[in-house]
């Protein structure tokens, strides 16, 4: 993380560049060497790109998905974790091809439990990841 400029990160943040942040983190980073706040910041990204594509949700996904084990269960694990749940259910609605992410959500969560099973925004997730499961339970 030491050759990326988070000072530029932050303004470009700011200024809701998100394909230059990208553009940003995979010049300077190696998939191996990022942190977990990094992979976040690029699911973050990918998700809210103007004219987001299918590519686009998928990227964000396996970004958040590698911030929540690269994090080891840690604040970065819990923000990526409902980041993950709350992309799956707005694409869920529209995509049903996309839908089957929200397994991986559920097996993250359930991971998380014996960390953040008293932690409020952990349990509101959790409550929308079932009920999305369970309102779609026959697509699985």
């Amino acid at each position: 993380m030491t050759d990326i400029n988070m000072s530029k990160i932050k303004k470009l943040l700011k200024e809701k560049k998100y394909s230059e942040i990208i553009i940003e983190i995979k010049t300077f980073s190696t998939e191996k060497n990022r942190s977990s706040v990094l992979h976040n910041l690029l699911g973050v990204c990918y998700a809210s790109r103007k004219s987001r594509t299918e590519d686009d949700v998928k990227c964000a996904l396996d970004n958040f998905e590698k911030a929540f084990y690269k994090d080891n269960l840690g604040e970065i694990s819990l923000e990526s974790l409902c980041n993950h749940i709350k992309l799956c259910a707005e694409m869920g609605r529209r995509e049903s091809s996309l839908a089957s992410n929200f397994m991986t959500s559920e097996k993250m969560y359930i991971e998380a439990e014996k960390k953040f099973s008293d932690d409020q925004k952990y349990l509101a997730h959790g409550i929308d990841l079932y009920k999305y499961l369970l309102k779609h339970k026959k697509e699985f």
